[in-house]
């Protein structure tokens, strides 16, 4: 089948590729918009991203026969690691990772600044009952992050600043992981009870005013599904004043063989599955509902082999969705 049969099938809704002669014209601006969830939110965040520094989203239209998304497909990598390093490279010099991707010591926190189109946007994992936690203080933000900015700038008109946003710079291991970083010092970790009081510790004019929770496909992460523990998310969220809370809905998984199976052919709608009683809950109590349930209904060329992970344009089509 071919891409417009998937977007009736899938999406119901038609969506087009960036076309402006300008691409950087489509690039929005003022965004202060922080992602807490699982991989799947990481990935929405790197699509995201990569469409804030260019106006337009990497392989926008991907098929079965071109390449997986760059960013996105581990397979494309020489491990964690390797990832962390071109996907930062790929990002820059708008993109600070605090990443350790080695198994005892994994976390990940990802800061997209450009301070051309005053854009902020903050990814903290929250992977399971693994505690979210980094070496920078959001109070400090962004005085540690715009060490590599000025080796793009570019002079524009007036007086203005731009950046050549076609280049990347080369980073290392060992320039990602600065040793001028304390690693046992980690001025904060995240909890689904204190969001709130984290985002309140950026200075205003760099604080979110945008969150999106997502919990992800982790059985391990009990405290989101704990009516005590929803309370105390609840609470210290709307003690942020201006904040509009946004809940990312979780699918279920579907049987692997089902997905395997499924395919772009089919000629009427699956019934959307029912939300989780934790998703459900959450829905009701915040801002929006990011009802994510339509992905049940993707074919199986657009997962990746692990059939949890999408391809493109999946991922595009959450950001459209949020944008």
């Amino acid at each position: 089948a071919n891409l417009a049969a998937v977007i009736r099938y899938v999406h119901e809704c038609p969506l087009t590729t960036t076309t402006t002669t300008n691409a950087s014209s489509s690039i929005p601006k003022h965004i202060r918009l922080m992602i807490v969830g699982d991989s799947l939110s990481r990935y929405q965040y790197l699509s995201l991203v990569y469409f804030l520094k260019h106006g337009e989203f990497e392989y926008p239209f991907e098929t079965p026969d071109t390449p997986s998304l760059r960013m996105q497909d581990i397979r494309n990598f020489d491990g964690w690691a390797d990832q962390v390093r071109k996907t930062t490279e790929m990002l820059s010099p708008f993109e600070l990772c605090d990443c350790w991707p080695y198994r005892q010591h994994e976390f990940e926190a990802r800061y997209f600044y450009d301070d051309e189109y005053d854009n902020f946007v903050h990814f903290a994992p929250r992977f399971g009952d693994i505690v979210s936690q980094g070496h920078y203080a959001p109070e400090d933000f962004p005085h540690f992050h715009g060490i590599h900015q000025n080796t793009m700038k570019k002079k524009g008109n007036g007086n203005t600043t731009m950046y050549d946003r076609s280049k990347t710079i080369n980073f290392t291991t060992t320039s990602l992981n600065s040793a001028s970083i304390d690693f046992w010092k980690k001025p904060w970790t995240l909890e689904w009870r204190n969001l709130g009081s984290y985002i309140m510790r950026f200075q205003p004019e760099y604080r979110p005013t945008h969150i999106i929770i997502n919990s992800g496909l982790w059985d391990t992460d009990h405290a989101i599904r704990d009516p005590e523990e929803q309370d105390a998310m609840i609470q210290n969220l709307r003690s942020v004043p201006n904040l509009t809370i946004i809940y990312r809905t979780t699918t279920a998984i579907k049987p692997k063989q089902q997905i395997r199976q499924k395919s772009a052919t089919a000629t009427s709608m699956e019934e959307l599955p029912t939300l989780l009683p934790h998703d459900e809950r959450l829905c009701r109590e915040f801002d929006h509902c990011f009802d994510m349930r339509w992905t049940t209904r993707i074919p199986r060329q657009y997962y990746r082999d692990d059939l949890l992970h999408f391809l493109e344009p999946i991922y595009r089509w959450i950001n459209e969705d949020l944008l």
